[in-house]
């Protein structure tokens, strides 16, 4: 039954993903300090929120790090 109610999950996110990248097929103009190009909406995006998803990411990994090493430094 869960598994039943996550390939919905799935298959509703996935459809909405879609859909948000066919609406949003528009070249937009980037000028990022030394690069200047056209891309779609879409892929704009998408590298955006995996630039933020890696932040978030590697932030977390080193927040969990000296969390875990100050705790076996007590424990010692």
């Amino acid at each position: 039954m869960l598994q039943k109610i996550k390939l919905v999950l799935l298959l509703t996110i996935l459809a909405a993903l879609v859909v948000f990248a066919l609406l949003n097929r528009a070249p937009t103009d980037l000028d990022f300090l030394f690069v200047k190009t056209s891309l779609s909406t879409t892929l704009l995006v998408f590298l955006t929120a995996a630039c933020g998803f890696l932040a978030g990411s590697l932030t977390t990994g080193l927040w969990l790090h000296k969390r875990a090493k100050k705790k076996s430094e007590k424990e010692e």
